[in-house]
């Protein structure tokens, strides 16, 4: 991205965290931001919004293995739709470099077996009901990991 429209995204940027009236997650600036990145991530390493792994990322390797458990129609309150968010299963080895002694991923068979891509499910549904958020989301999340803490009142996430 030349320097000029990078300077520009970034007075851009300051200009909304000054206003009181902007919401927290920009939703008016997300686009621009998410193809700023989008644009990094393909020079450095050749993957783009459909190619996206999170291990071909991690290994920075755009033919690493990728596999996607199931993906999530996302609901859209406006009936304009967005892209499905793919849950993703991570390899073991990067499964264990990442999780740490609190955190463990769902493995597969546990979500399609169990009730664990419905909760993922109604949780996007409450987020559309946030005017902007839903759609903010969905533009930014290429891939999701589903993590389980080793104790319930613990919220953990790696976003």
């Amino acid at each position: 991205m030349p320097e000029a429209a990078t300077d520009g995204l970034a007075v851009r940027v300051r200009g909304a965290l000054r206003d009181p009236g902007t919401p927290l997650w920009l939703p008016e600036l997300t686009a621009d931001l998410a193809d700023a990145a989008w644009r990094k991530l393909g020079r450095d390493l050749g993957l783009t919004r459909a190619s996206y792994g999170t291990a071909r990322v991690l290994r920075r390797d755009p033919e690493e293995s990728r596999q996607v458990v199931v993906s999530l129609d996302v609901p859209s309150p406006e009936g304009k739709g967005c892209d499905a968010i793919p849950i993703e299963w991570l390899p073991e080895d990067l499964a264990v470099e990442y999780a740490g002694p609190e955190v463990r991923f769902f493995r597969t068979e546990e979500i399609l077996g169990s009730d664990v891509a419905v909760c993922v499910r109604e949780a996007l549904e409450i987020l559309g009901a946030v005017p902007t958020v839903l759609p903010t989301v969905c533009s930014l999340v290429r891939s999701l990991h589903l993590i389980d803490p080793v104790d319930d009142e613990i919220d953990i996430s790696f976003s």
